[in-house]
């Protein structure tokens, strides 16, 4: 049997769906909200995440040659200042209640061939627990013209203690 509140939670989720919360970031950037629920919002299945920002080119370490990628798991509000401000020197940060929720950043690292193809984007967000795993999709292209990108993906999920374990594929 369904709780109430697992019926309004529910509820409010599709409805947000329905209305169409989707909008445009900056730039290159773009904003999506992503629903998933393995059966409900236990402690266990697939956690509901929502992006915050994508894109093909972070200011993150945009200078450091050796920077290859890095996942990050920010959980209050000094860390996401700093961060943001690396990424987008001119912007504050989107507001994040950290008292409810965290942020997971992922960067893909200096790419120099094919931009416009490279890319990374958090999949999933799965509990098993106090753990959660994300798993992050990143595409490498075969070629293509000359540049320099730092693919990035934010997202905000239920802030959690426990560890996180991050997942390239």
């Amino acid at each position: 049997m369904r709780s109430p509140l697992r019926a309004a939670h529910l509820w409010l989720f599709l409805s947000l769906i329905l209305v169409g919360v989707v909008g445009s970031g900056c730039g290159d950037a773009a904003w999506t909200l992503i629903i998933a629920s393995g059966g409900g919002l236990e402690d266990s299945g697939l956690v509901v995440f929502i992006h915050i920002e994508n894109g093909e080119s972070s200011g993150y370490r945009q200078d450091d040659e050796t920077f290859f990628g890095e996942e990050l798991v920010i959980r209050d509000a000094a860390t996401w200042r700093s961060v943001w401000s690396a990424h987008r020197p001119s912007s504050p940060p989107p507001p994040v209640d950290f008292v409810r929720d965290q942020v997971l950043a992922v960067f893909m690292g200096q790419q120099s061939l094919g931009c416009d193809e490279a890319g990374v984007a958090v999949e999933s967000v799965t509990r098993q627990g106090e753990e959660l795993e994300v798993v992050i999709e990143e595409r490498h292209p075969d070629g293509g013209a000359g540049c320099r990108s730092n693919p990035y993906d934010f997202v905000r999920c239920a802030r959690t203690a426990g560890p996180v374990s991050f997942v390239r594929r």
